[in-house]
């Protein structure tokens, strides 16, 4: 297992590059690369991704955890994984940690679409000035039966490297909920692994 900047664990075999809990059954047998028609801003973000989430409403900051995003791109398929890990604020200790799953799918034009339990939605592309990364907008609505639920927009912009070489970017999510801001979120991080390892097993 390799330890991640913050103390994440994870463990990446050889060959197929599983993920600590997965049967090898659920997994290709090789990992094909990104298809052609896959858009190369999205190339960037594959591999491993570290930082904070700070979560703020209208009356000021409201939550702030850690997190580990782990991007796959194999053929037409994308695969992302989410886990965040809350800890006291006096001990330091970890006191609730969650995993997501987002699989998704690229069409013939290079367009992502996302289709989670929790999520629907799609990525786009946004052209920079020349010389600069290009920036992902992705927009998901929640999926449920609880009445009207909320959509969010999150930009996705690359930053610098930082001291030791690591490439870094920010993240900015609007949470509306009928027509209303009720959230914006700040995310900040730090790619520790650019190794395209991470799959989504489906069906």
């Amino acid at each position: 297992a390799a330890e991640g900047a913050i103390g994440w664990s994870v463990k990446a075999e050889e060959g197929a590059g599983l993920v600590e809990g997965r049967e090898r059954s659920e997994w290709p047998a090789v990992l094909p690369p990104p298809a052609p028609f896959v858009r190369g801003a999205y190339f960037p973000h594959v591999g491993r991704w570290e930082g904070t989430y700070t979560h703020f409403d209208a009356t000021g900051r409201v939550d702030f955890h850690e997190c580990m995003l782990e991007i796959g791109i194999h053929g037409k398929f994308y695969s992302q994984r989410n886990t965040y890990r809350w800890r006291d604020p006096e001990t330091g200790e970890v006191v609730k940690e969650e995993s997501l799953l987002f699989p998704g799918v690229f069409d013939r034009f290079g367009e992502l679409f996302i289709e989670s339990d929790r999520i629907r939605g799609f990525g786009k592309v946004v052209q920079s000035d020349p010389g600069d990364p290009d920036c992902i907008l992705f927009y998901g609505a929640y999926k449920g039966d609880s009445g009207p639920l909320p959509d969010v927009f999150d930009m996705i912009r690359m930053g610098k490297h930082n001291e030791v070489n690591q490439a870094t970017r920010c993240r900015t999510w609007q949470v509306m909920l009928g027509g209303k801001l009720i959230r914006t979120v700040s995310v900040e991080e730090t790619q520790t692994s650019t190794e395209n390892y991470f799959w989504t097993p489906r069906n």
